[in-house]
């Protein structure tokens, strides 16, 4: 009978869950599709391509709705077992609470296992599959892209902003920047502006316009009435730039593992994988913690519906009880989807400030008791724009001015132990492998006064 009972359990469970995550998962999409349409509507491609690209990214949005679905088909059957007095039959047959738990324990690792397998290897497979779709469709996405009075930062270095666009197509007060070497740039303006197709090439023609040119130190002007960019060389960073979210889960770890054994001065391989670089590993980390630890917050959110049968609803207003269980899940599911995008470190904040800001180097300073790190511009370290106080207590007669180079600063994300001596050398030691820095300070540091 108890065998019979788990069954029924698990099938209302099955059938309400591939119910609400069939029917959430299709609006989703449905919502996602017609955005695209618009796009290939404008850009007069056929059907067929636009189906494809659409399914493709339906295993993306299961896999984000598959922890609500799971949560609420089993909050909502076991609440509805409890209303219908249905858990008392599992009572009256011998079947404890305990024996419950871990019955819907051991049915949350199994989709524990699947949704790691869905984010790891299917997601990853299909997204990539879809941007090669995309990417050999030559669809037109650059002139799709630019809406009028928005900057456009889609291609990789290349900042549009357009005032202006009318329904043939045509650009009106056309801001360019496209960014070079270093701190190079190339700025244009242009009062008119549109785009032709020639060779299967998609090409900017720009009208009336004046072009300004940083090389160094030198910067060069001139005027033109016509003059032409082509965009099928630039590097869309939505479509000709594969994601770290694209790359596999092999190459993503085997990315790691080189980098760790060059720090271990052991031979490797050299073999190519996208987005492996130092500039990456950050992201590369979190995409690894989304993969495989986010997951496993699946057993924590069965476990949170289970607590509808520590109460009967004569004992408590279960009406109340069960809106805070469910708030609970919901706060659950929504720290899970946002927990990755809260890893940060402080050096990769600072980082992301003085590449905004354009400054060159961090300084790492105590005075008055206080331990802060800042960005700030390259032989003047007076003027801090972006501060940040690092947590802790400093004795007060401890000053100091250390700065180092930002350029210095590519090392694998992680909590070190620093030291720093009087001859401008810094030791940064891993806590957690058996890694170890050692970076060159600035000649502007300071010791005391």
């Amino acid at each position: 009978m108890k065998k019979i009972l788990f069954r029924k359990l698990i099938s209302d469970c099955t059938l309400f869950f591939l119910i609400s995550l069939i029917s959430a998962s299709t609006i989703v999409w449905v919502f996602q599709a017609v955005n695209f349409l618009d796009l290939m509507v404008e850009d007069g491609r056929d059907f067929l391509l636009y189906l494809n690209y659409t399914l493709l990214n339906f295993p993306k949005i299961i896999s984000k709705l598959l922890p609500f679905a799971l949560f609420f088909s089993f909050f909502y059957v076991i609440s509805k077992y409890e209303l219908n007095n249905e858990l008392m039959i599992f009572w009256n047959f011998g079947v404890s609470k305990i024996q419950l738990v871990n019955f819907f324990l051991k049915i949350s690792l199994i989709f524990t296992i699947f949704q790691i397998i869905l984010v790891s290897f299917i997601v990853p497979t299909t997204q990539n599959i879809s941007r090669e779709l995309i990417k050999n469709s030559n669809i037109n996405f650059f002139e799709s892209f630019i809406k009028p009075k928005k900057f456009n930062d889609n291609i990789k270095g290349l900042t549009i902003f357009a005032d202006e666009k009318q329904k043939n197509g045509e650009l009106k007060n056309i801001y360019l920047k496209k960014e070079t070497e270093k701190e190079n740039f190339q700025i244009t303006y242009a009062k008119s502006g549109f785009f032709k197709s020639s060779n299967n090439l998609q090409i900017l023609v720009l009208k009336n316009g004046q072009t300004i040119n940083k090389i160094n130190d030198d910067i060069t002007t001139f005027s033109f009435t016509e003059s032409t960019l082509n965009m099928s060389s630039q590097d869309s960073a939505i479509i000709k730039v594969d994601k770290i979210q694209e790359t596999s889960t092999i190459d993503l770890i085997e990315c790691l593992n080189r980098f760790i054994n060059i720090q271990k001065n052991k031979n490797k391989k050299k073999i190519f994988i996208q987005n492996c670089t130092v500039e990456n590993l950050d992201n590369i980390y979190k995409e690894l913690y989304k993969r495989f630890l986010i997951p496993f917050y699946i057993p924590s959110l069965i476990l949170i519906s289970l607590m509808l049968i520590i109460y009967s609803k004569e004992n408590i207003n279960y009406t109340k009880y069960r809106l805070f269980i469910f708030l609970i899940g919901l706060a659950v599911i929504i720290f899970s989807e946002t927990t990755q995008k809260l890893i940060n470190d402080t050096l990769n904040k600072l980082k992301k400030a003085a590449s905004t800001l354009g400054h060159s180097e961090v300084s790492i300073q105590a005075k008055d008791g206080v331990l802060s790190l800042s960005v700030v511009e390259n032989q003047n370290a007076t003027s801090n724009a972006y501060q940040i106080d690092i947590d802790g207590e400093f004795k007060p007669e401890a000053v100091f001015n250390f700065i180092i180079s930002i350029s210095n600063l590519k090392i694998l994300p992680g909590d070190y132990d620093v030291e720093i001596s009087q001859k401008n050398i810094t030791q940064f030691k891993n806590k957690e492998i058996p890694l170890t820095y050692w970076i060159a300070l600035e000649k502007s540091s300071t010791y005391g006064g």
